[in-house]
């Protein structure tokens, strides 16, 4: 077991030293009332002292006020503090209530910060650590460079404080699943959108993320989840973090350190969880370990978030823009020469949506980001029934398998709360594009798997039941059975009539000979018997259709008699005579429905 380090003899002398110093001039720390946060000020009884008031302040103190306004929890401003004072001046924390308690700052042992992953039953606990894994002190706090803790009467500079930032990002990260788990959906905010700017920051005060479910349980300087939590998290790492021989991270179990998780290679399928009943299917790209799944990376395919699109300047917004970035992003997937990858930009930069040069720019740098996040090496951690793992997280080969779904269903189809590269397609629209998008899941080596259970191929049986009747004629009893199940009449009258794409959804339109509509929208909706209806804008309408492969027509269509205001009633006679002059009909990548003719309607899904 992990054990503390203990605290050295001289610290205890300097506190109890200190406790002797009679002063009337102190720096008092104290914690802040506002957020998580210290405040730091030099006092004379209960009065506090500022740098541009110093009349009856010793010269020392002054000249410190002077080069430092404001409190920072830094070894710099404690350096200083005791530099230009020469320890003159005690330094003390106060508590809520009043009471002071003597700090000693300890420039000379900084402690270095570190992350500990313990399994404990059925639940894990992450926790901020110290040196070779000890825990925090539960009193202690922790603010900018520094850690306080007035239990021991000391202050320690803390070194690679990047650890505790990956900290925070795992929380964040189990509290998005805890989200999901809860709503249904995942939360779309502004701080899990990842800039594709590199740039450096400053540390900046932080409150600790807010946990409040149970199934994500705050403790001092740790958080609480169950192993299902956490591995639908997909918390990843980079393998240099997890491998540091320096100590960022410790993995243990029952607190027994477990040493170096076990590698793991992971494959990768697309998922239709929910199965293809509904109007809109939702497809999932996940990876698959251990018969575990898990989402692919949202720092990677961010841009076909179309909330997370919204952070881009506005032309970069448009949909044109954002399609010819992505098609170019997964046409540089197979080209590792730099002389082809620099044409291929140069054909997208070039082009007339891309002249401006801070279109340009922009262009450049988020082809640039895609490259760096389809092919950066990073690890998930997993738990096992044998304990910690560490599996591949192949960005190349999560990018190669949302590129499929990209170029068969467009842009339109991923959406803003679904799982990073999930998208929703008409069922319709789906059931056409099944045979191809499974033989480009085989060509690429990835898997289709349907309310969680692989596709597998069925057997149908046809069977025509011919017997004479008291007439002299025969009576026609067709069967059909797809793994011995019988298909209803309306599933047999799908796969005869050719209209399976247009039945059973509702259309909506969008687009009248280039024109679009926004007050006045008409609908139609095609019935498995052979019977249309629909609302021309003012009155509704109904008749019948006939479909032969992708020709189609309508047979004479009657219509209520109201009277609504010119404009509707301009819509309304302009749709009416466009569908009288449909020969053809087709349903496009993207899931709309275009029916051909002299003056062609595009719909969209109801």
């Amino acid at each position: 077991m992990i054990q503390p380090t203990t605290r050295p003899h001289n610290e205890k002398l300097n506190k109890h030293n200190l406790q002797t110093v009679p002063s009337k001039f102190r720096l008092v720390i104290e914690a802040s009332r506002y957020g998580n946060g210290i405040d730091g000020r030099i006092k004379r009884g209960n009065d506090v002292v500022h740098g541009w008031g110093t009349s009856g302040v010793p010269t020392d103190l002054s000249r410190f006020l002077a080069t430092q306004y404001y409190y920072e929890s830094t070894s710099r401003y404690f350096e200083m503090f005791l530099k230009l004072t020469n320890g003159a001046y005690p330094i003390v924390f106060q508590d809520s209530e009043g009471h002071e308690t003597p700090l000693v700052y300890c420039s000379d042992e900084s402690r270095r910060a570190g992350i500990t992953f313990d399994i404990r039953g059925e639940e894990i606990h992450i926790s901020r650590s110290l040196d070779n894994g000890s825990p925090i002190p539960a009193g202690a706090l922790l603010h900018g460079q520094l850690l306080f803790n007035p239990e021991a009467g000391v202050i320690h500079a803390i070194s690679n404080r990047s650890a505790w930032k990956i900290w925070e990002e795992v929380i964040e990260d189990l509290d998005a699943v805890n989200d999901f788990n809860e709503f249904g959906r995942f939360e779309s905010e502004d701080d899990d959108y990842e800039d594709y700017d590199d740039f450096d920051e400053e540390d900046k005060d932080r409150d600790e993320p807010a946990v409040t479910s149970p199934e994500l349980r705050r403790l001092p300087h740790a958080v609480v989840t169950s192993i299902s939590v956490f591995n639908s998290a997909s918390i990843r790492l980079s393998p240099e973090m997890i491998n540091d021989a320096d100590g960022n991270c410790y993995f243990l179990r029952a607190g027994l350190d477990m040493g170096t998780p076990s590698i793991g290679t992971p494959s990768y399928l697309l998922d239709i969880p929910h199965g293809m009943t509904a109007l809109k299917v939702l497809l999932t790209p996940v990876g698959l370990y251990d018969n575990q799944t898990f989402a692919f990376s949202n720092a990677a395919f961010w841009l076909l978030n179309p909330y997370r699109r919204l952070n881009l300047s506005a032309p970069m917004k448009t949909k044109k823009r954002v399609r010819a970035i992505l098609e170019t992003a997964f046409a540089l997937l197979e080209v590792t020469k730099a002389t082809a990858r620099n044409a291929i930009i140069r054909s997208l930069t070039n082009s007339p949506d891309f002249l401006k040069r801070v279109v340009k720019r922009e262009a450049k740098q988020l082809l640039s980001h895609l490259s760096e996040e389809w092919s950066r090496n990073m690890s998930l951690l997993m738990v096992g029934s044998d304990g910690w793992h560490c599996v591949e997280d192949d960005r190349l080969s999560q990018a190669r398998l949302v590129r499929i779904l990209f170029e068969m269903f467009g842009v339109d189809a991923f959406g803003e709360d679904l799982p990073p590269g999930g998208l929703e397609v008409p069922s319709a629209q789906l059931l056409k594009e099944l045979p191809r998008l499974v033989a480009r899941l085989q060509q690429e080596g990835f898997l289709l798997r349907i309310g969680s259970e692989p596709l597998a191929e069925a057997s149908w049986e046809f069977i025509l039941d011919a017997t004479r009747s008291g007439m002299d004629w025969f009576e026609l009893k067709p069967e059909i059975r797809c793994n011995g199940v019988i298909l209803s009449d309306e599933e047999m009258n799908g796969l005869f009539n050719g209209a399976g794409d247009l039945v059973g959804t509702g259309w909506v339109l969008e687009e009248l000979a280039g024109t679009t509509f926004v007050d006045t929208v008409p609908t139609i909706t095609f019935g498995g018997d052979g019977t249309v209806t629909g609302s021309a804008g003012c009155n509704t309408f109904s008749g019948t259709y006939a479909v032969d492969g992708t020709s189609l027509d309508f047979g004479p269509l009657a219509t209520t008699k109201m009277a609504c205001a010119d404009p509707t009633m301009f819509v309304e006679s302009a749709f009416l005579a466009a569908l009288r002059g449909v020969t053809g009909w087709s349903v496009r990548p993207d899931g709309r429905l275009v029916l051909e003719g002299r003056h062609p309607l595009t719909f969209g899904p109801a």
